[in-house]
């Protein structure tokens, strides 16, 4: 037997541990693992010396843009971004022009993005408060999840959120209960918009333009105070709850409760609470403008601690880049700036550099960022697992190479806004393999455009 593709000698870890064992690919799915003498005869072999091999990264939180602003981020640019930072699968946000709202615009956005990625993808679609009769039909088309946001759309921005929000509490206990029917995920952003309202007027009555005035009209409280409203008539709508982009010490006593107590839910956190901090934002202003925004110290560790006792289930990038122009007249008034930043291509980097450090383990690593994905989303053990029958995904990485993160060396639009640049890791994905195929090595992004797949949620 000849196999598609093997990859020897590299140290392949799961969640229970780090193997010494050797992997056969063919046709797209992993069909063989041991010991090095018993992996068959490949067309192609991969010498894995000195690297660990993981399964593929699933980003289950990233914002390309596709249709509608181009300029920001299209699936191109940004599946290419995902493929140099060790990423396998994306799920894309429904925030667009139009919003993913309806039947008719997930088809659209399905039919445009077949033949755009570079690695496997599946899309949100929006529940809110103007869609809530659309949510069935949504789940049928081929929709991952859905996203809801108990915020009100950003001045000037309200086409690409319409069907995205609850303007209330009530149609959030509605769209949850609608949402339950479909058995797919509700992911909800969770910050109280009646209080960011009132901080942003009174900061701004103040005369307040400064960069570190959005952090402070969105306090610890916005989101505390939120994440607990949506975890009561989430358990009152039975639906399984997915808290996105957490941030705070008082979300995670929270949720941990909540845990306790046996509720279906799960939480995701992002990179940047977990390296920056409000700091941060004296000297990168608006390109450190993101929502919930920069936390303290406090904050960051109390996020470290969550991420460890299984608090914390997921690791996304909420990648959401945003050209220069739109984010530098936050310079001179920050409440104009909008709020995001590009995190696919450092992502992983960022992550492996704090198991160097001795942050997070390998193994917990590979639960958070892979395994748990998958399993939220519907896409385990096809996805974020190393075993025979599941497609062959993997992020190869040397744990041991040093990198100066560039911002000229990046694939996202939003380069030239990373707060990054500059920053050195240790620990750097080598390969990114996506059903058996190599969409990147070490000499760049080299997988075809149109490649990848589109996944649904096989619970529908």
């Amino acid at each position: 037997m000849t196999v598609d593709l093997a990859i020897k000698n590299g140290k392949v870890v799961m969640p229970d541990g780090v193997y010494e064992v050797g992997l056969a690919v063919d046709e797209g799915k992993i069909v063989c693992t041991g010991k090095a003498s018993r992996i068959p005869k490949a067309d192609h072999t991969i010498d894995a010396t000195g690297k660990i091999v993981l399964p593929g990264v699933i980003d289950a939180h990233v914002h390309l843009r596709e249709p509608g602003t181009p300029q920001r981020e299209d699936f191109e640019t940004g599946t290419k971004a995902a493929a140099a930072g060790g990423v396998t699968t994306v799920l894309e946000m429904p925030v667009s022009t139009p919003a993913v709202a309806t039947v008719e615009a997930l088809n659209r956005r399905i039919d445009i993005l077949k033949n755009r990625a570079v690695v496997d993808y599946g899309l949100y679609a929006g529940a809110g408060t103007h869609n809530i009769d659309q949510i069935l039909g949504l789940a049928k088309a081929g929709a991952m999840a859905f996203k809801t946001f108990i915020t009100h759309p950003p001045p000037e921005r309200e086409g690409e959120y319409r069907g995205v929000y609850a303007v209330d509490d009530g149609s959030l206990l509605e769209i949850f209960r609608t949402v339950s029917q479909t058995r797919l995920p509700s992911c909800v952003h969770a910050e109280n918009n009646a209080i960011i309202e009132h901080e942003v007027a009174k900061l701004r009555g103040a005369g307040r333009l400064d960069p570190i005035a959005h952090a402070e009209s969105r306090p610890n409280v916005v989101e505390a105070e939120a994440i607990q409203r949506a975890i009561t008539l989430a358990k009152a709508a039975k639906v399984r709850l997915h808290l996105c982009h957490t941030s705070t010490r008082e979300a995670m006593d929270t949720i941990r409760l909540a845990k306790q107590n046996g509720l279906k839910v799960t939480a995701e956190t992002c990179p940047q609470y977990l390296t920056l901090t409000t700091e941060v934002m004296k000297k990168a202003g608006p390109y450190a403008k993101i929502n919930p925004p920069l936390r303290s110290s406090t904050d960051v560790n109390a996020m470290w601690n969550a991420v460890k006792d299984g608090t914390v289930d997921i690791i996304g990038s909420d990648h959401a880049p945003f050209p220069k122009d739109e984010k530098d007249v936050g310079w001179t008034d920050i409440w104009r700036a909008p709020a995001g930043m590009p995190q696919l291509e450092t992502m992983v980097p960022l992550l492996l550099t704090k198991v160097n450090e001795g942050r997070i383990t390998i193994e917990r690593l590979v639960q958070v960022m892979s395994e748990n994905p998958a399993k939220i989303f519907g896409l385990y053990p096809r996805k974020g697992a190393i075993r025979i029958g599941s497609d062959a995904d993997f992020t190869i990485a040397d744990l041991k190479k040093r990198k100066t993160i560039r911002k000229e060396e990046m694939h996202t639009k939003g380069r030239s806004v990373t707060v990054y640049d500059g920053w050195e890791v240790k620990g750097v994905p080598t390969a990114t393999i996506v059903r058996g195929q190599i969409v990147m090595d070490e000499s760049g992004v080299v997988g075809k455009v149109g490649y990848g797949q589109f996944l649904t949620h096989p619970r529908v």
